[in-house]
């Protein structure tokens, strides 16, 4: 698993430390780095992974989003509280940017995996006997 997001991301982007409420900060990095592994999970369809820092800030906060919304749910959700009903939209938006990068039709800037050059596919074996009066 990649940290793409770290939870000083966490508290910049998602949800102010002191809304975290009685959520202690081992279930908050806990959830944070399951929303990591989900991240990963929506960009192996797109990239060769792991990504190699920097990582986008719109990755970061996009992962961020979902822990909030995932805290959240541990903390208590008021849907009578305006502030919550925030937190709920952008988790939404989140997850519809995950979809998009998944699907192409949102382009972060990621730098893939530097590793061995490989071909985009695995190209196939042809093994034949040799010609033959030609």
């Amino acid at each position: 698993m990649t940290a793409y997001a770290t939870l000083t991301d966490l508290y910049a982007y998602g949800l102010p430390l002191v809304a975290m409420g009685s959520v202690s900060v081992g279930t908050q990095q806990t959830i944070l780095d399951g929303r990591n592994d989900y991240a990963d999970d929506k960009l192996r369809a797109r990239y060769k992974l792991p990504l190699q820092a920097p990582y986008p800030v719109s990755l970061k906060q996009n992962i961020c989003m979902l822990a909030a919304w995932d805290i959240l749910v541990c903390r208590g959700y008021n849907p009578a509280a305006g502030a919550d009903i925030n937190i709920a939209d952008r988790g939404a938006m989140a997850m519809k940017w995950f979809e998009d990068v998944e699907r192409q039709r949102c382009h972060p800037n990621v730098i893939e995996d530097g590793g061995p050059e490989t071909i985009g596919y695995e190209a196939p074996l042809v093994i034949s006997k040799e010609q033959q009066g030609w």
